[in-house]
């Protein structure tokens, strides 16, 4: 073009370059969507997100129980009679 630069607008060589990145990237995207390889790794995540928050769930749930438990063993454990 006559070697004129106009300051803020992208070259030709860029505009391509945009373009096939959007390109690519609408491509990984389809494959994502249609795709169903990747689908049991979905899966086997989202149960190990859900065990986790349960395990959570139960500890916090059981740790006052075990905490008196333990409280009830050491002060009986303490008053027995010395042999």
């Amino acid at each position: 073009m006559l070697g004129i630069r106009f300051e803020g607008y992208p070259q030709a060589d860029q505009v391509s370059r945009r373009c096939t990145a959007y390109e690519r990237s609408a491509e990984v995207t389809r494959r994502l969507v249609l795709e169903e390889s990747g689908q049991d790794v979905i899966e086997w995540g989202m149960l190990f997100a859900f065990l986790s928050v349960l395990l959570v769930a139960a500890v916090t749930v059981i740790s006052p129980i075990v905490e008196t438990w333990y409280d009830s063993v050491q002060t009986s454990v303490e008053n027995a009679p010395a042999p």
